[in-house]
């Protein structure tokens, strides 16, 4: 099997919010300060030239390009769509895909035909109703964004029912200490999405208490109960839709033999650098000084033995002893690589939020045996 690659593009490295919690403008690393606010049409022809040639070196299985900031948007229409025009592979014998990450406050009618054009899969950030939105989402002025995210979220819902927008899903940042059921409900019920992804606040063992991974699991916990309850396959939602059919398979074999996909960050200038998550957790491997490959000077098995061998072993690192008993590790693999970092002795551990996820797994596996379902053996062991 081979590899899925993700290139995480950071189209402009400047946003139109100021987002309290934003790892990227108002957390540790600063390196956006050093780069060009914008991705020139130069990089992006550069971008697609490194996948080509990664293509060459090693059996890629699929391509995902993320356009991604800052605010994608803020690049202008006609930028943006030369930049589609750059970026596009279709040489390349491996399945591509293009999406885009954005606050929706800029989406109108010409954007919507833009994302059409190019089949790119819309993704928009809210984090639930406007209070708990609004308490961290502002502008550069300190006011809510929520309604003008919601107002943007409308016109993508319309061209997405009208068949005109290839998919169309939510990131909800999760804040354990809010109502889960309050923030699912909004976003599946009132702001229309039946896509959504929970995304884990980015935390390692340094600086994680117990009591926040309890909490964790019990934001979790409540939202799960909210996506079960509503019993339609429609909805799928990040990690639960994943985690509820490994609960269902009958056997590990085909989760084990998954694919691997790896995820590499392209700033504006064209460097690399691994994902987003190790922002918080290690940011030093973000600065400039740092920053020794590019889409020019690399290839992609430079970037694995720079980052997987090297500063960073948690894209590579094997499981550690507590999850070789655990017949869930087939599917969480011990957890996303920053979560896993314990700054005592620079290990790589289970993931922080193992106790939170087990949780989940567990709720699942029963509710699984409730319906008719076949527990696997494996699975009977786990708690």
């Amino acid at each position: 099997m081979g590899l899925a690659l993700e290139l995480v593009l950071k189209v402009t490295e400047v946003c139109n919010i100021n987002c309290s919690y934003c790892y990227f403008f108002n957390g540790p690393d600063k390196s956006f300060q050093a780069h060009p606010k914008l991705m020139s049409l130069r990089t992006a022809g550069g971008v697609a030239d490194y996948i080509r040639r990664a293509a060459g070196e090693t059996q890629l299985d699929a391509v995902r390009l993320v356009l991604h900031g800052g605010e994608p948007l803020m690049l202008g229409k006609r930028r943006f769509t030369e930049l589609c025009e750059r970026l596009h592979i279709g040489d390349c014998a491996a399945r591509t895909g293009l999406s885009v990450q954005t606050n929706a406050m800029l989406v109108d009618d010409e954007w919507i035909e833009i994302f059409a054009r190019f089949g790119i899969d819309v993704g928009v950030s809210v984090d639930g109703p406007a209070d708990y939105h609004d308490a961290f989402r502002v502008d550069h002025r300190g006011r809510g964004t929520h309604a003008r995210t919601a107002a943007g979220v409308r016109r993508l819902r319309e061209a997405r029912d009208a068949g005109r927008l290839k998919s169309l899903g939510a990131i909800c940042v999760v804040d354990p200490t809010r109502d889960a059921r309050r923030v699912y409900r909004h976003i599946v019920d009132e702001l229309g999405f039946r896509t959504v992804a929970f995304n884990f606040p980015d935390a390692d063992w340094g600086n994680t208490a117990p009591e926040t991974v309890a909490r964790m699991g019990d934001f979790l916990g409540a939202a799960l109960e909210e996506w079960l309850s509503d019993d339609d396959p429609s909805i799928a939602v990040r990690p639960f839709t994943g985690m509820l059919a490994f609960a269902r398979a009958p056997g590990l074999a085909a989760w084990r033999a998954l694919g691997e996909t790896l995820v590499l960050g392209v700033a504006s200038d064209g460097s690399l650098a691994p994902d987003d998550s190790y922002r918080m957790t290690m940011p030093d491997v973000f600065r400039p000084d740092a920053a020794a490959l590019t889409v020019w000077n690399s290839e992609l098995g430079d970037f694995r033995t720079r980052y997987g061998d090297g500063p960073l072993p948690g894209l590579s690192a094997s499981k550690p002893g507590v999850c070789t008993a655990c017949a869930w590790s087939a599917h969480c693999r011990s957890g996303e690589g920053a979560h896993r970092y314990d700054p005592a002795g620079h290990a790589w551990r289970e993931t922080v939020y193992c106790e939170a996820l087990k949780r989940v797994y567990a709720r699942l596996r029963a509710y699984v045996v409730e319906n008719g379902g076949a527990e696997p053996a494996a699975m009977a062991a786990c708690a």
